[in-house]
């Protein structure tokens, strides 16, 4: 175990390899997938002894490093063993949701997570850390997007964004050496709206009597289904007036059917708008001409 930052040393031996041959390192963070570091073993440089090597490694993540002898006319290939290090300060982004559901566009979806460090001893949350969003369109490329900071009181962090595109989102804090997971995001569009039988009725109506506006809401998901529970708002324009005013509300029932009643007073133009949701787009019912006698 080290402390990050610090010098250890990858010391080994691959039998059969020439004196003064550069052994290139190797990195694998699960001792299974390997890929080439900027790291050089020279055999016998460091030790002086035939087929050992010692090469001095800079202690910044946790993982597995290893050797490789491609092999020459007189000896084959051969690999060390792997060597684990693990440093005694790890610092590691949790996401709370790595997978987040499918966004419509123009929701907004917020990211929550802790920045943690292990030790030898513990595991604790970092507090008043600051960092940064980070989105990609493609997986490789990343931008800074927003400011991310963990809280004074519990460590964690929360950072909400407009959905727009689809693509990748994670959190970055440099001055920790440390990036989140990758969460991917896609963005759907919303839902198409509309509504259908807004009728008026009895027409005409006589001033004072009770007049009763009704229609039904739904939204295409494949097919048009109805949309229970939200608000509908009611508009009346009397005549001889330039502007809507909003008179009242309507609440959707089960079977997406709403209905709104009222004391008729004066002839005019009546009209119902859903504002939208983060699922489905707004919509607004044809002008209804009521006349008032």
């Amino acid at each position: 175990m080290a402390a990050r930052g610090s010098t250890v040393y990858l010391i080994g031996y691959l039998g059969g390899v020439p004196f003064g041959i550069r052994l290139p390192v190797q990195f694998s963070a699960d001792g299974k997938t390997w890929s080439p570091t900027a790291y050089t073993a020279v055999v016998g440089s460091e030790t002086g002894n035939y087929e050992d090597f010692s090469v001095p490694i800079t202690a910044d993540r946790t993982g597995y490093f290893r050797a490789v002898w491609g092999g020459s006319a007189d000896s084959t290939p051969a690999v060390s063993g792997p060597a684990k290090l693990v440093l005694d300060r790890q610092y590691v982004v949790f996401n709370f949701e790595d997978n987040p559901p499918p966004a419509p566009v123009g929701s907004t979806v917020t990211f929550r997570g802790d920045l943690v460090r292990y030790t030898t001893t513990s595991i604790d949350v970092i507090k008043n850390a600051t960092g940064e969003l980070q989105f990609s369109a493609n997986g490789s490329t990343w931008a800074n997007v927003k400011p991310v900071s963990t809280s004074a009181s519990d460590g964690g962090y929360s950072v909400s964004v407009v959905a727009r595109t689809t693509g990748s989102w994670r959190v970055v804090f440099a001055g920790y050496g440390v990036a989140g997971p990758a969460m991917p995001l896609k963005v759907v569009p919303r839902n198409q709206s509309r509504i259908l039988s807004f009728t008026a009725a009895p027409q005409p109506v006589k001033r004072g009597a009770k007049l009763r506006l009704s229609g039904v809401l739904q939204q295409f998901t494949g097919s048009w289904v109805p949309i229970a529970g939200t608000r509908l708002k009611v508009y009346f324009r009397a005549w001889g007036t330039k502007s809507p005013v909003l008179t009242g509300y309507a609440t959707p029932r089960s079977n997406g059917a709403f209905t709104f009643t009222l004391t008729a007073s004066r002839s005019g133009v009546w009209t119902v708008s859903f504002p939208g949701s983060t699922t489905d787009l707004p919509t607004s019912s044809p002008n209804l001409t009521v006349v008032v006698k």
